[in-house]
């Protein structure tokens, strides 16, 4: 199995780079990613490709260069990283967006969300959208996961990227019936 990884957006500096808080959107996502490429192997029998843009020009740029590269390698399986922000820094938790209609990429984003409630985050839940370009222009079964909030002192305080990568790793063998412990 092929699977696809990617950090929602441009490195820190640069446009688009995501949501900042208690954290960096783009840092903690590249970070996520990183350890995510080397669990998801060891959990799943899988090809991971990393397929995160660091030179977009705008944030359609960097969507468009994010789906182009992804299709290109031909998964079977896309997952994009990304990390949640709010004015009202009371909002905290996980939550998986995928593409409406599409039921197994709900199941598997119940399983990472199982995984991440584990862990510690409130569970924000597994949610449908027709919006989002990542989903509907992958040419795959798509998921994104948005690990926490950067504006909730608590996620931040919480947050771990080995330990994140590692619950999202183990949410996707579930969800696949492969090995799922060490």
């Amino acid at each position: 199995m092929k699977i696809a990884i990617h950090a929602g957006h441009n490195p820190d500096g640069k446009v688009a780079c995501g949501a900042v808080g208690y954290g960096k959107e783009s840092t903690l996502a590249r970070e996520v990613c990183a350890y995510l490429e080397g669990y998801l192997p060891f959990y799943l029998d899988a090809e991971v490709v990393d397929t995160t843009c660091d030179n977009g020009t705008s944030a359609n740029d960097v969507l468009k260069k994010i789906i182009q590269k992804t299709n290109s390698v031909n998964p079977e399986l896309s997952v994009s990283i990304h990390f949640n922000a709010s004015a009202t820094h009371s909002a905290h938790g996980s939550e998986v967006w995928y593409y409406t209609g599409n039921i197994s990429m709900a199941n598997l984003g119940n399983e990472i969300c199982k995984e991440l409630e584990k862990y510690g985050y409130r569970r924000r839940g597994v949610k449908p959208t027709r919006k989002l370009a990542v989903l509907r222009k992958i040419e795959c079964d798509s998921i994104l996961v948005e690990c926490a909030f950067v504006t909730s002192e608590n996620d931040m305080n919480m947050f771990n990227s080995r330990q994140i990568a590692k619950r999202i790793a183990k949410g996707i063998a579930k969800y696949y019936k492969q090995k799922t412990e060490v």
